[in-house]
């Protein structure tokens, strides 16, 4: 698909065109008035205005990998992945606990929401003095929805961010005495503005999607599915009760109705109950509006344009000559094309995407390829992935058997000492047993020791993945930063007919693009992620009501999800040993979502950071910790604990504001612990 959404360039060119000086939220003022006559002249300039008021969603994206010290990209800090200590990323300041009130990763989060929002504000205050030519009332009324989803966008980021945050809904003009600006607003009342937003640009905003230049823009089902999703986030446990600071709050400023306050500190179930209608809402929409999950027929007729077979694919101890294996082939290929192929391919199961954010998920497909990956002679000048994107041997563990179940509670599977011993494949012996009898999703999105990579990706065949080797993808002491940290790699958003040839560099210079990989829209929305949304409203009120049908409906929502990916349904059986209908859900939210950046959030509002992100809790095998090239099989092949240095307080619950931000405006206060 084209790129078919306004991108961040296009927000500092209508800067440019306003002659804005920077994106500080109260510094949108242009310096000429008779600039606002330019950029409001016709229906072609003022429609460049408002929509390139989408690029800092684009560039703000929880599934953009970033390589900079300051340019976000903190969903890469969970335990999802491990990244070399060399690269000094912003995820790894938020993982080490080093974020700080002068954190430049703060700088540019807070810039973007509410240099987003100044400049939305602005373009509505213009927009009533202004009469473009060719704009009608309804161009108007549209342009108006826009502004007030896109402000609930930012107000909902700020929220999963920041927690409280100041409401902004008109231009401040910069000579706005500080005693007048606004402060952060309880948690509560920010969540009420977003819907009421949400809820006046669903009335006018249309009720469907076009493969033109609208895509990746508003409408009505993506207005519900934020809904959604806000409400899913204020109902959980850190915002539902439990905030760990519970004498937080404000010193000057105060929120209508609720005073000084900026959390609620009681439980209520309400919001729950709330959270599951606005899901529930939102999925009906979805599907009447053609939303769909990507189905195995899909995947066949993918596999049959490009031209590949299930002959092309090995998974250890899985016959493509047989009915069972290949079902298990095109399930695993299934699951590559969700987040490898477009609507235009008739992929409808994004309710909202972009592919705006310039590398994205191509970014982190290279990461995640391995070294030397077109093998030619180990002198040559080949062109390589970065083997930098590390998911840690925690994740792979929670991927399921399958028997759709996770691994230590699965009596039919290997016995844990046995995980990582060989497993016996012909022709791939250093596979081990961990990574054999998995779900379909593991092979689709994990690389592993002696797998096979491709089906064409390394010049025209696959790629045998090879850790224990210097000259392949193993340790190489000379390579200063790109190592593979934990023996796995990710591979979700590599796309299976991906070619690297010893040309691709060049190829790809002339084409102006730094990437070889395909692009494809970035999943902000997926249809899953509804159906998961639903699952977990309906395990919270079973767990608090102790209403039955809310359990068989729980069961339901998961097993659309498990069914999908080739993993055998759940009954309420399952319910009752090692797992809960709430630990099912959120296993499954683990998998389906990987790389997507949910964990960073879902780890948060869960309140359980501090035993999945502290120091000495990241696993994985010994492909880099003891730094040994070319490493035997038993050396490689036992569990280490990743030597970073991974931190967890409280304080990282959420951002702190800028101290500058603060210092400025009185009515703010710094979140806890900075």
């Amino acid at each position: 698909m084209k790129n078919k959404h306004f991108n961040i360039k296009t927000v500092c060119g209508i800067a440019a065109a306003l002659s804005l000086a920077s994106c500080n939220w109260l510094d949108v003022s242009p310096e000429k008035v008779a600039s606002f006559d330019d950029a409001l002249k016709n229906k072609g300039t003022t429609e460049n205005w408002i929509y390139s008021c989408y690029g800092p969603i684009a560039e703000t994206s929880p599934v953009t990998y970033r390589t900079g010290s300051a340019d976000g990209g903190i969903e890469y800090s969970t335990d999802e992945f491990v990244l070399p200590q060399t690269y000094g990323i912003g995820a790894q300041t938020m993982s080490y606990g080093q974020v700080t009130s002068s954190s430049d990763l703060s700088h540019f989060y807070w810039t973007r929401i509410y240099g987003a929002l100044g400049h939305i504000n602005l373009f509505l205050r213009e927009l009533e003095t202004h009469s473009p030519l060719g704009v009608t009332d309804d161009d108007r009324n549209l342009y108006k929805a826009h502004a007030n989803f896109l402000k609930a966008c930012y107000y909902a980021l700020g929220l999963k961010l920041f927690g409280p945050v100041p409401i902004v809904n008109e231009y401040i003009d910069p000579n706005t005495p500080s005693e007048e600006f606004p402060g952060r607003y309880h948690y509560d009342y920010v969540v009420e503005e977003i819907i009421r937003l949400l809820d006046a640009a669903e009335e006018v905003l249309p009720p469907g999607y076009a493969l033109d230049e609208t895509w990746g823009r508003a409408n009505d089902t993506v207005c519900e599915a934020l809904k959604g999703r806000v409400l899913l986030y204020a109902a959980s446990d850190l915002w539902n009760g439990s905030f760990p600071y519970p004498t937080w709050s404000n010193t000057n400023f105060e929120t209508p109705g609720y005073g000084k306050e900026l959390v609620s500190h009681e439980f209520d179930i309400k919001k729950w109950e709330r959270a599951y209608e606005a899901n529930k809402k939102a999925l009906d929409m979805a599907i009447a509006n053609g939303r769909k999950l990507l189905q195995i027929e899909d995947a066949e007729r993918f596999m049959e344009e490009q031209d590949i077979t299930v002959d092309d694919i090995f998974i250890p101890g899985i016959d493509p000559k047989t009915n069972d294996g290949q079902e298990f082939i095109k399930r695993t290929m299934l699951m590559r094309y969700v987040v490898c192929s477009d609507e235009t391919m008739s992929n409808y199961e994004y309710v909202w995407g972009s592919t705006s954010a310039g590398y994205a998920a191509e970014y982190a497909a290279m990461c995640g390829l391995p070294r030397n990956l077109v093998q030619l002679n180990y002198t040559t000048n080949m062109y390589s992935g970065w083997s930098a994107l590390s998911p840690t041997l925690n994740i792979v563990k929670s991927f399921y058997t399958e028997n759709g179940k996770l691994p230590a509670n699965d009596d039919d599977y290997f016995d844990e000492p046995a995980w990582l011993q060989r497993a016996g494949i012909d022709g791939h012996e250093n596979i081990i047993n961990l990574n054999t009898r998995r779900e379909p999703r593991f092979y689709a999105w994990i690389t592993y020791d002696d797998c096979e990579l491709g089906p064409f990706i390394s010049n025209g065949e696959p790629l045998n993945v090879n850790f224990l080797s210097k000259k392949a993808q193993g340790y190489d002491s000379s390579v200063r930063r790109d190592n593979c940290q934990t023996g796995y790699l990710s591979n979700k958003y590599t796309a299976p007919a991906v070619r690297m040839t010893p040309n691709t560099p060049s190829e790809v210079e002339n084409a102006g693009h730094p990437l070889a990989v395909n692009r494809y829209p970035e999943p902000f929305i997926r249809l899953a992620e509804i159906y998961l949304n639903i699952a977990e409203c309906c395990a919270e009120l079973y767990l608090h009501k102790n209403d039955a049908s809310k359990l068989d409906e729980a069961l339901e929502m998961l097993n659309v999800v498990r069914e999908r990916a080739g993993v055998p349904e759940l009954d309420a059986s399952d319910c009752q040993g090692e797992m809960s209908i709430l630990d099912w859900v959120r296993a499954e939210r683990t998998v389906e979502l990987f790389g997507e950046g949910h964990r960073y959030y879902d780890l948060r509002r869960w309140m359980i950071a501090p035993e999945k992100l502290g120091a000495g809790v990241r696993k994985g095998l010994d492909s880099f910790e003891s730094k040994k090239e070319n490493p035997s099989f038993e050396e490689f092949n036992r569990e280490v604990t990743i030597n970073q240095p991974f931190s967890w307080s409280n304080r990282m619950y959420i951002l702190p504001i800028l101290m500058h931000e603060v210092y400025s405006n009185p009515q703010l206060v710094q979140a806890p612990g900075y």
